[in-house]
């Protein structure tokens, strides 16, 4: 058992491109040397809405998350109209497909509120992934080359135990406001301030919150 991994500091960076990778099961993967989470678990939940009850084309539906995570439709920033276009959109699909217009309006609402902490956007575009070849050794890739079909190491929630998982996709969620950590042991990430760690108390919780109660991180060694 390792000694928990406190941060040790935390500096603000200038805003880069950010990537995260969906795995096909176990929703985290080792990032320069920290379990962090899969943050696409969430969107990808919008991404089926959108496909399955108001019919957008699947093709379609990665930019309607990418646009999501630009905007809130709480107050009239730069994207405002390019939101309203896609509640418009996606009410008009529901009600074909049956759904009353309230309940479509009312479910977008919904996924504009959660989408206010659900989408955590996730990690800079540099940050190195340990990708597994076909003889089980490492070869460490940036997030942004990571390809459907790579193998990374995730932790099974149920057993604790460390296992290959299959990328599904990569996902580029644009330019971020960025910080960097960096624990006791040296250990660095840059992410957002929503991102989120595994915590050594069980846990996975965005940096804020870990930054508030003064939580450590989980490492690929700690169990």
């Amino acid at each position: 058992m390792l000694t928990p991994l406190k941060i040790k500091s935390i500096k603000r960076e200038v805003p880069a491109k950010v990537y995260d990778i969906q795995t096909k099961k176990n929703h985290n993967f080792i990032a320069n040397g920290m379990l962090v989470h899969n943050c696409i678990v969430f969107q990808e939940s919008i991404m089926k809405l959108c496909s399955v009850v108001a019919g957008f084309p699947e093709a379609e539906t990665d930019t309607i998350r990418r646009n999501l995570l630009k905007r809130t439709a709480a107050k009239r920033d730069a994207n405002f109209d390019e939101a309203k276009k896609t509640k418009d959109e996606f009410v008009a699909g529901s009600v074909r497909n049956g759904v009353p217009e309230k309940v479509a309006d009312e479910l977008f609402e919904k996924i504009l509120y959660f989408a206010g902490y659900g989408f955590n956007a996730c990690v800079h575009f540099s940050t190195e992934v340990d990708t597994y070849d076909q003889k089980g050794n490492v070869v460490k890739k940036q997030i942004q080359y990571v390809e459907p079909g790579d193998h990374v190491m995730t932790r099974d929630e149920a057993s604790g135990k460390d296992t290959l998982t299959r990328v599904v996709k990569r996902h580029h969620n644009g330019p971020k406001k960025l910080y960097e950590i960096t624990l006791v042991t040296g250990e660095k990430v840059k992410c957002t301030m929503d991102h989120k760690f595994r915590t050594t108390d069980g846990r996975m919780l965005p940096l804020k919150k870990i930054l508030e109660e003064k939580l450590s991180i989980v490492t690929k060694d700690s169990r």
